[in-house]
C-alpha cells in the first residue's frame, strides 16, 4: 500500500477557515488574559509620580577676558554618562537630602538616627535622574502618597 504525497499549498482562504472553525483556540486565551489582567490590576499598589524637566545652562564668564583662560577649558568634555552621574550625585547627596527632609517636615516622629537613615535612603531609592538631552534631564520621584509624590 502505498501512499500518495502531493504538494498541497494551502492558500490565505484555507488558514481563514481553520481560524474561524477553531475560533475558541484563539478568542478563549484572549479573554483569560484579558480577564487575568483586569482583575490582578485591582491588587496592585498604587504608586505617584512626580517629575520635572530642569534645563541647564553653561555658565557663562562675566569677563570677557576670563574666556581665554586657560583652566576653564583643560581636559575633554564630559560624556553624557558622566554629566549624569555627576548631576545624580549633586542633586541626591546627603546634604540637600536633609535639607529636603526638614523643608518637607517628614522628619516628624522620627528620633533615632537610623529611623533618619532609612528615611534618607528610601527617598534617594524612588528619586531617578534621566538625562533627556545634553542640556536637559529630568527628576522624577515615586511615591504612595499623592502629595508626598507632588512635594
Amino acid at each position: 500500500m502505498a501512499i500518495a504525497t502531493e504538494n498541497i499549498q494551502a492558500s490565505l482562504k484555507d488558514y481563514l477557515q481553520i481560524i474561524f472553525h477553531r475560533r475558541w483556540f484563539f478568542i478563549l486565551p484572549f479573554v483569560i488574559v484579558f480577564c487575568t489582567a483586569t482583575i490582578g490590576s485591582f491588587f496592585l499598589p498604587k504608586f505617584y509620580q512626580s517629575s520635572v524637566l530642569i534645563l541647564v545652562e553653561e555658565e557663562k564668564p562675566v569677563n570677557p577676558l576670563a574666556r581665554e583662560l586657560p583652566y576653564l577649558t583643560q581636559g575633554p568634555a564630559p560624556t553624557l554618562a558622566e554629566q549624569l552621574k555627576t548631576l545624580t550625585e549633586k542633586i541626591l547627596n546627603y546634604p540637600h537630602l536633609i535639607k529636603l527632609v526638614r523643608d518637607l517636615n517628614l522628619d516628624k516622629g522620627v528620633t533615632d538616627p537610623s529611623a533618619y537613615e532609612k528615611l534618607i535612603y528610601g527617598i534617594r531609592s524612588r528619586t531617578e535622574v534621566k538625562l533627556k538631552a545634553p542640556d536637559v534631564f529630568q527628576i522624577s520621584y515615586e511615591d504612595k502618597d499623592p502629595k508626598m509624590a507632588r512635594a
